[in-house]
């Protein structure tokens, strides 16, 4: 079924790229402050739409490649997303987040 929250959605997430910083000597970036931007980022993207709690398994670990699973709920309907570290610069963690493909 195509449900058109599902395609809005699926167009923001996959157009998130977020940057975050590592703290201190960490080599992870913090499964809240993941949580809190990806929040916010659906929050001011898709205005009319409830956006509830974000959950993610796990820290990000600061590596090219490396991944977390997380989900989130839109106007009550739960949607599995993964943020993935795209680069590491310094400090900075850039990574974005990837919709798994219906």
């Amino acid at each position: 079924m195509n449900h058109p929250v599902r395609r809005v959605t699926t167009s923001v997430m996959a157009a998130a790229v977020l940057v975050l910083g590592v703290s201190g000597c960490s080599s992870s970036v913090d499964k809240g402050d993941i949580q809190k931007a990806v929040k916010s980022k659906l929050t001011q993207s898709m205005a009319g739409h409830k956006v509830g709690a974000v959950t993610c398994d796990k820290d990000l670990d600061a590596k090219v490649g490396a991944s977390t699973k997380c989900s989130v709920s839109i106007d009550g309907h739960k949607r599995a997303f993964s943020a993935v570290v795209t680069k590491v610069d310094g400090s900075k963690v850039h990574y974005s987040i990837k919709t798994p493909k219906s």
